[in-house]
């Protein structure tokens, strides 16, 4: 398992806004993720374009050290003719960006549900898994996965549950699954069901963060490794820990707090990597 950040912490962010020279913005994004110690980024557009106005499809040479993957920001609904474009859109462009710059995996959130109607719930399913049917083997061409996000909130995502979404899940040839540690356990699922419900799917990453169960969103996920309860030391060896999963420090915190999660996790791993 590789190592890959994603947030830089908020107090780099907010110095990184008052650079004006891209070049330097760039170097300085190396600097940051070499500073961590991390051998990976995850690049979304909600950070690099629409904080740092940043275009993805001029990532330089220099970031090429890094294992890279690529991350389609939002979560959006698939209710509409209109959505199915939007989603095509997206995947097209991820897949653009992904091949550019020799990235190894792009992944997504399931649509979330327009109407909280069991028959959209049916409908939206069928509609998605169609349309991954067809961009995961082109994806694959390029020698790159097309992963899915884990979420499965059923009162806001189009999956009845964490089992709903392994079903699926194991239905789709070649999909993989990003794992969000955060938000599973805020939704209740424990060390067994995670492990259980997810061991015959192909895991290519994970969303590193601690939670709390049950606790409101905003509040219960995305913390800081150590201000939660997700039980690490029980969690990583169940799940698929080898040098093709790359784990994404998703920590809505400052820098200081994602140093010391990356201390924290490697702990956990057994490993100085």
């Amino acid at each position: 398992m590789y190592l890959a950040m994603d947030e830089i912490g908020s107090d780099n962010i907010s110095r990184l806004r008052m650079v004006q020279d891209k070049e330097s913005l760039w170097a300085e994004i190396d600097r940051i993720a070499a500073g961590f110690g991390f051998q990976g980024i995850q690049f979304t557009s909600s950070l690099y374009e629409s904080k740092l106005g940043l275009s993805l499809r001029k990532i330089p040479s220099i970031l090429r050290k890094y294992r890279l993957t690529y991350h389609i920001a939002g979560i959006r609904p698939l209710a509409s003719l209109a959505d199915e474009a939007e989603l095509e859109a997206l995947l097209q462009e991820a897949l653009d960006v992904a091949s550019e710059n020799a990235m190894e995996d792009v992944s997504l959130h399931p649509p979330r549900l327009a109407y909280a109607d069991d028959r959209e719930r049916e409908t939206v399913r069928s509609e998605f898994a169609r349309i991954l049917k067809r961009w995961v083997p082109r994806y694959a061409d390029q020698g790159i996965t097309l992963s899915l996000e884990s979420h499965s909130s059923c009162g806001f995502f189009v999956f009845d549950g964490l089992l709903d979404f392994s079903e699926f899940v194991r239905q789709i040839r070649g999909l993989g699954v990003l794992v969000d540690i955060s938000h599973l356990w805020n939704d209740g699922n424990n060390v067994e069901l995670i492990a259980s419900a997810l061991k015959d799917c192909r895991i290519t990453g994970l969303h590193v963060s601690d939670a709390l169960e049950g606790v409101e969103i905003t509040k219960g996920t995305h913390l800081p490794i150590g201000e939660g309860e997700v039980d690490f030391a029980k969690l990583l060896p169940r799940l698929a820990c080898n040098d093709l999963v790359y784990a994404v420090f998703e920590i809505k915190a400052g820098s200081s707090a994602i140093r010391r999660s990356i201390d924290l996790f490697r702990g956990y791993l057994g490993t100085q990597a």
